[in-house]
């Protein structure tokens, strides 16, 4: 009885495998979606520019999507970067880096939602406030940058505020366009 016990359990221990999957945190759907602040304005304004959030899952931030449209042909790459914060705002530097985009890609004629993906997923943790921010590296110009779309009419995102930042970081009464992913390991037994 003990080896067929044994037997049982070993079986089961290499049918078991490990499963990585990423599901929706957070959000704040395009579809409120009133308004935008230009990413890259000017080399003083508008360098950073996202939301606060609190995360709902303990996990590891694998993607996030913002609604953008590119204006003129800017040059260069857009990436999401993710802050801690301290009182609500977004504070020291980044705590994680997702992969570069060549803003190109970005379509002109209206807002589209874009993933922005982190090949090196970051742990966060349940109840924590977080800043996911969207940067990038082309010439900052009032005439070539990105849009990125918010909610400044009648924002309901309870837990969280556009920040962006220029010379220091500043907050609206207002909501970004944004959804973040987080992995969580699943074990799956077959038997």
């Amino acid at each position: 009885m003990i080896k067929k016990l044994f037997l049982t359990l070993l079986f089961c221990f290499f049918l078991t495998t490990s499963v990585w999957g990423s599901i929706l945190d957070q959000s704040y759907s395009e579809s409120n979606q009133g308004d935008y602040v230009q990413l890259r304005y000017t080399a003083t304004a508008t360098i950073k520019v996202g939301q606060t959030f609190l995360a709902g899952i303990t996990g590891n931030l694998t993607s996030c999507k913002f609604y953008i449209q590119k204006v003129g042909s800017p040059t260069g790459n857009i990436f999401a970067t993710l802050y801690a914060t301290s009182g609500g705002a977004p504070t020291g530097s980044a705590i994680a880096t997702g992969d570069n985009v060549d803003v190109s890609t970005i379509g002109s004629a209206a807002f589209e939602v874009k993933e922005f993906t982190f090949s090196t997923p970051y742990g966060i943790s349940s109840g924590t406030t977080y800043a996911i921010m969207l940067e990038g590296d082309y010439t900052p110009s009032t005439t070539v940058h990105v849009r990125v779309g918010l909610d400044s009419s009648s924002p309901t995102y309870t837990n969280g505020a556009t920040y962006y930042y220029g010379t220091s970081w500043t907050t609206q009464a207002w909501d970004t366009c944004f959804y973040t992913y987080v992995s969580l390991r699943r074990i799956i037994l077959i038997q």
